[in-house]
């Protein structure tokens, strides 16, 4: 009975199409070039979460830590070095950071149902 009320007002149905298959993955691919140039395989997956439905919690989650990480990461660069960063900070943080990713994504997936 649902489905046959949305098709009378495929309106909304059509936005979220859009959004999800167009706006989204166009979204994330300016973001990833943006922010991620130098890491294509972060790029990527960048790219692969606009694809998914539920983009715009993963792009709140991943957003803003994305938005931290570049700061700070401009931050250390200026006060160490870009030596000292790319030898010893991210090393170390290179590993935390994929695994908490990692962790994030499994945690919005389980949460989403």
């Amino acid at each position: 009975m649902k489905i046959v009320k949305a098709a009378k007002f495929p309106k909304p149905i059509i936005l979220t199409l859009i959004g999800n298959w167009v706006i989204a993955p166009a979204l994330m691919a300016l973001l990833a070039r943006l922010f991620l140039s130098d890491y294509l395989g972060y790029a990527s997956g960048v790219i692969l979460l606009g694809i998914v439905p539920i983009a715009e919690s993963v792009i709140l989650f991943v957003g803003f830590p994305l938005a931290l990480g570049q700061l700070s990461r401009s931050i250390i660069v200026k006060r160490e070095g870009r030596e000292w960063f790319n030898n010893r900070f991210r090393s170390v943080i290179g590993n935390i950071a994929g695994a908490a990713l990692l962790a994030m994504i499994i945690i919005l997936f389980s949460l989403k149902g």
